[in-house]
């Protein structure tokens, strides 16, 4: 799927465990490359904290990085990126045409429920806003004013960060937040 990662992946020729590819796989979120991908195996199912990690280091390669072929990779990831979660109407959606478990980033619903969340707001606008500085495309820009501006992603994030739930907090959320923010605020 153009613009979404798996959650891993490897070689069946890979050094591993006796038999680790036959248990692995034919799980229902684990899948078989097909074509130039024969023989390579990957695991779907992507949540929003793997993406926003894979695109915090990609946008500071595509940054730091001076070479024209890494700059034009990074910048092709990310626009996939924006265009799938775009397409899919703010969703991460595998292969098999379903939202992952934890792929449901619009900033208008937490956890499945039409409630403010600040933390799926700032992982799109970060996505939107790395695509339109890797690729200058304005599309991404005027999505990301949309959400920010008309549809108020900026209060939802200032109101609704819930990343501290009392005696349960998600450290993963914690994480999350300041990498969508390390690149926001740039």
């Amino acid at each position: 799927v153009s613009g979404l990662i798996g959650r891993c992946y490897g070689h069946m020729d890979d050094p591993a465990e006796p038999n680790q590819w036959v248990y692995w796989y034919p799980d229902a979120n684990k899948h078989k490359g097909t074509g130039e991908y024969e023989g390579w195996y990957w695991q779907g199912d992507t949540s929003r904290d793997q993406v926003t990690g894979a695109v915090l280091g990609v946008v500071a390669l595509y940054d730091l990085v001076d070479n024209a072929h890494v700059k034009e990779s990074a910048a092709a990831f990310l626009e996939a990126l924006a265009d799938h979660v775009w397409d899919n109407d703010l969703k991460l959606v595998d292969p098999d045409g379903e939202m992952t478990t934890h792929g449901h980033v619009d900033g208008e619903w937490f956890e499945g429920f039409p409630f403010p969340n600040g933390l799926n707001a700032s992982c799109v606008l970060m996505w939107l806003k790395a695509a339109w500085h890797a690729t200058g495309e304005e599309r991404f820009r005027e999505y990301c004013e949309e959400l920010a501006v008309n549809r108020d992603y900026v209060s939802i994030m200032r109101d609704n960060m819930w990343v501290y739930m009392g005696y349960q907090t998600k450290y993963y959320n914690t994480y999350m937040a300041f990498e969508t923010m390390f690149h926001l605020t740039r």
